[in-house]
């Protein structure tokens, strides 16, 4: 049991646990047991984190915070366009996701993070898009608090997304978003797929596995000419709700608890 339980993320052998305004890190024993290391206390309540081998991401209201792990202090924070909602880590770059946004960060060095661009997510009556930039207004504020007011972003804020291959994946509005980092310059939309509402995602190796409600679930696969179909459903809807493997143990986490299995 972990009262408040919002994210979990693996670092080196460990995971770090993230409550509310607390960071936690813990190791294995041989029987998988977690053992307490340190915990970090956090300026603002966090909604996702993600680590470097030095340092944890931490997404809240006002952007993202980056916090070294060694000691617990506080490196640096970055404002984001809205509120920032998921982290995701591939060394040396950041994708924090908003909303309406994604910001690219280098965090090289985590106490100077630079921004690589940012990036507005754009629906519209033709599917969504992407534009560089992105805005601050009254309009932006006020959809990040009905979309938490009505429960559409997730538990604490936390919306569904999942990243691989430099690709992120989003659920906007219904629809799962494919935006493609890969060739270096603007990403691309790669594909948009109606999934409906998701609460959680898993992406690898070319699929995507998303937890919807009433145990509904589905699969988006890409095709070998880059486009992206619904692929049918599972029937492990639980698998995608959050699992962070640390070998050779694969950790599930939903609110307030945890799950540690050794992996087969």
């Amino acid at each position: 049991a972990m009262p408040g339980l919002r994210a979990v993320a693996r670092h080196e052998s460990a995971i770090v646990t993230l409550q509310d305004r607390t960071l936690d890190r813990y190791a294995f024993d041989a029987e998988g047991r977690l053992q307490w290391l340190q915990t970090i206390d956090l300026a603002r309540s966090g909604r996702d984190v993600a680590t470097t081998w030095d340092a944890a991401l931490v997404a809240d209201g006002e952007g993202v915070s980056i916090y070294r792990i060694d000691d617990g202090s506080s490196l640096s924070t970055v404002e984001t366009c809205g509120q920032a909602r998921r982290v995701f880590v591939d060394w040396p770059l950041a994708y924090v996701v908003g909303l309406r946004s994604i910001l690219v960060l280098d965090v090289t060095d985590p106490a100077a993070p630079v921004t690589v661009q940012t990036v507005e997510i754009v629906p519209g009556r033709h599917g969504t898009g992407t534009t560089a930039g992105c805005s601050r207004s009254w309009i932006d504020a006020g959809l990040d608090r009905l979309c938490d007011a009505l429960g559409a972003c997730g538990a604490f804020g936390r919306m569904a997304a999942a990243y691989d291959d430099r690709r992120l994946f989003l659920n906007v509005l219904g629809s799962l978003e494919v935006i493609d980092f890969r060739d270096g310059g603007a990403p691309v939309l790669a594909g948009s797929v109606p999934v409906g509402f998701v609460k959680d995602m898993v992406a690898e190796r070319g699929f995507v596995y998303g937890n919807g409600v009433g145990r509904r679930s589905a699969i988006v696969a890409e095709l070998p000419d880059g486009s992206w179909v619904a692929a049918g459903g599972h029937d492990v809807p639980a698998w995608v709700d959050g699992v962070v493997d640390v070998a050779p143990w694969s950790v599930r986490w939903e609110r307030n608890r945890l799950e540690i299995a050794r992996k087969q």
